[in-house]
């Protein structure tokens, strides 16, 4: 299943709608949990370590944040990808 999230953190509630292998996007105010600067990047990195976790290069180029400052094991989709990543999963959950 395909999730986005535009928010950090996330919701027990939230993440009950996940399993492992999920992808996960990561959008607006979500990307800054993302960067290698973030003083909790471990507790990111092992939150999203059971899903394949992804940012949309349009989201982080609108933050100014460059790829290289995103921490690694994080897919950067382009608006292509996304929408195959879409077409994968049958089904999509937005948390805003």
């Amino acid at each position: 299943m395909l999730h986005t999230f535009d928010h950090l953190p996330i919701e027990c509630t939230e993440l009950a709608h996940t399993q492992n292998g999920d992808t996960i996007v990561l959008t607006a105010n979500a990307i800054d949990a993302i960067k290698a600067s973030n003083p909790d990047q471990n507790l990111t990195r092992n939150l999203f370590k059971q899903f394949n976790l992804c940012v949309l290069y349009r989201d982080i180029e609108a933050k100014g944040v460059e790829i290289s400052e995103i921490f690694s094991g994080i897919t950067v989709l382009d608006d292509d990808e996304f929408s195959i990543c879409q077409e994968d999963n049958n089904c999509i959950r937005s948390w805003n």
